[in-house]
């Protein structure tokens, strides 16, 4: 899959030199099909005491390449049988069925019958980042935007002749926050202490759309089952990152 972005950054200000090295200051945007992003607010950024070279982006520049990927399909995850044996890249057999879920978000086989193939297309929009020093030093705020479709691209199951028309449509306000360091070594390390969805702002009563005859409580007991699969992601994520990430460069 591949994506092509513009990107339009420019060296507005003298370089400063403090004796033992220099500061270069870019001020610019990230363009997707001849579009920046919504807003433009870049901001004066401090002079980091390392005594190693980096490069560091404002928060403002990681929102809006967020905005950006958001647009294309890199920002969309498909979430089915062969996505995820793709993913996994194992032995295992990574189902993704009404009947699977049914142990984890039993609605689906509730209303939609047992062993029907599903697809999850999942992605985000409004994603903000923050930084911080103390506790968490990154926290990302976004609207995870989730549709819901028989799976009847499947090759196992196009006898089913399942309708292609979609099931479930939400956004759902998301919430991440973790800590990220970098060893001697040029690994990264990644903790999250939320991967979750964020409550504070409140709860729905409906999905934005839905053909799967919800009742209220049945959606509310929906949210509920998958505030519980996404802790159980975050320890999942967090064993496999225990041990460090090695960067592609």
């Amino acid at each position: 899959m591949q994506q092509v972005f513009t990107l339009d950054y420019r060296n507005n200000e003298d370089p400063v030199f403090d004796g033992e090295g220099v500061l270069f200051k870019f001020v610019g945007e990230l363009f997707y099909q001849g579009k920046g992003c919504s807003t433009f607010g870049p901001i004066d950024f401090p002079h980091l005491m390392l005594e190693d070279s980096y490069f560091a982006l404002s928060p403002q520049a990681f929102n809006c390449i967020a905005e950006q990927v958001a647009k294309t399909p890199l920002g969309q995850f498909s979430m089915n049988r062969r996505s995820l044996a793709a993913l996994f890249n194992d032995d295992q057999k990574h189902d993704l069925t009404t009947s699977t879920l049914k142990t984890k978000i039993p609605i689906f086989e509730q209303k939609l019958g047992a062993n029907k193939p599903l697809d999850f297309k999942i992605g985000y929009r409004d994603m903000t980042f923050k930084f911080n020093r103390e506790g968490y030093n990154f926290r990302i705020e976004c609207l995870m935007t989730m549709s819901v479709f028989y799976d009847f691209a499947d090759e196992e199951h196009m006898h089913m002749n399942l309708p292609k028309t979609e099931l479930l449509y939400d956004e759902i306000p998301f919430l991440i926050e973790g800590t990220w360091w970098n060893d001697e070594q040029g690994q990264a390390f990644i903790h999250l202490s939320r991967w979750q969805l964020d409550h504070h702002i409140g709860s729905k009563h409906m999905p934005h759309r839905t053909q799967m005859d919800l009742t209220s409580n049945e959606y509310l007991e929906f949210l509920s089952n998958l505030s519980i699969q996404l802790h159980e992601d975050r320890l999942y994520l967090n064993y496999q990152m225990h041990d460090g990430i090695t960067y592609p460069f």
